[in-house]
């Protein structure tokens, strides 16, 4: 077995071209990627991220809370995290 570092730029062009046979990192199945990989059945999701708020900040309590009008949220583009946002908020 050998291991490669994965480039996010070229990640399907190495996988067509036979860089690796399978990657084993959590990409998470969306419409742009579909055409690009043929994804197995998940065994697991996890979901990633980290929230900051200045100290004394008391407005965000949960999730639900920073779907509001007026605030912006800092997501990596293409990620699970987007897409749940995206799901799950209105605004």
């Amino acid at each position: 077995m050998v291991w490669h570092r994965v480039n996010w730029d070229t990640m399907s062009a190495d996988l067509k071209r036979g860089t690796y046979d399978v990657l084993a990192d959590p990409i998470f199945l969306t419409i742009p990627r579909a055409p690009d990989f043929a994804f197995s059945e998940p065994y697991a999701y996890f979901a990633d991220g980290i929230g900051m708020v200045k100290k004394g900040d008391r407005r965000f309590k949960q999730l639900d809370d920073m779907d509001r009008s007026g605030l912006k949220i800092s997501v990596g583009q293409g990620q699970a995290t987007e897409a749940l946002l995206r799901a799950r908020f209105s605004r």
